[in-house]
């Protein structure tokens, strides 16, 4: 089984990365580091209505970096023919995420349309999420960095690459009230003055979210109705 971290819940507004904000911003980023793979993350991948053109400029420009798609595998057998083909033509791996609501019956044909497709594909069993957001905003930096687990997962969005997953998706939190500033663990990449060097020290470094990171909450995957709450990111520990 695995776990994993959640920041999306019903009622958020849609955000869809264009292709051509993705490609502008992909074509620096190489500019300035070299990258072995790329993990196309959600929300829920399969929704963008783009994907094939998102994973054809990942290959173009980086033609011999890891290809990985994330999904919760729910979308997965009613994919287009033509995105199943991107896959297939670019080497991607399928990174499903088992929920429980997924029967043997249904994971069994999920497999089969994966296997039939050609597609390579790696089901990992998930029931649970953990929430690891602290307001208080007491825990020593280099401490939490060096535990950290999302500390290697660093995210591209519109201009700004992140230390890990959470100062890019602050503004879901502050919505709900957390109300602490940790925005200097986004780096503009389009800093003209910056270099290869500075990118790679910035994420390997601690920041102010690794104050507001501490030893995660579990909890089991359930489908839930109703409005998100702060509590909901935040660990008890």
């Amino acid at each position: 089984m695995s776990w994993i971290l959640h920041f999306c819940h019903e009622g958020q507004e849609p955000y869809f990365y264009t292709p051509e904000c993705y490609e502008r911003d992909l074509q620096r980023l190489t500019s300035l580091v070299t990258l072995g793979g790329i993990r196309i993350y959600g929300g829920e991948s399969l929704l963008h209505t783009e994907l094939s053109r998102i994973i054809t400029i990942s290959h173009n420009i980086v033609p011999d970096a890891e290809l990985r798609l994330f999904t919760n595998g729910l979308l997965l057998r009613s994919m287009p023919e033509t995105l199943t083909v991107v896959l297939r033509e670019h080497n991607v791996k399928v990174i499903w995420s088992v929920y429980p609501v997924f029967d043997d019956e249904a994971f069994a044909a999920t497999c089969k349309f994966l296997q039939t497709a050609g597609l390579a594909y790696q089901a990992e069993r998930t029931d649970k999420f953990y929430a690891c957001m602290r307001q208080e905003g007491d825990i020593e930096p280099e401490y939490s960095f060096a535990r950290c687990n999302g500390r290697n997962c660093h995210v591209m969005q519109d201009g700004k690459i992140s230390l890990c997953p959470a100062p890019m998706v602050a503004k879901i939190m502050m919505k709900f009230g957390f109300n602490n500033d940790i925005s200097d663990g986004l780096l503009n990449i389009y800093d003209t003055a910056l270099t290869g060097e500075q990118v790679v020290d910035f994420l390997r470094s601690p920041h102010s979210v690794c104050r507001f990171c501490t030893a995660p909450t579990y909890f089991s995957w359930h489908q839930q109705s109703g409005d998100a709450t702060l509590e909901d990111w935040l660990s008890n520990k």
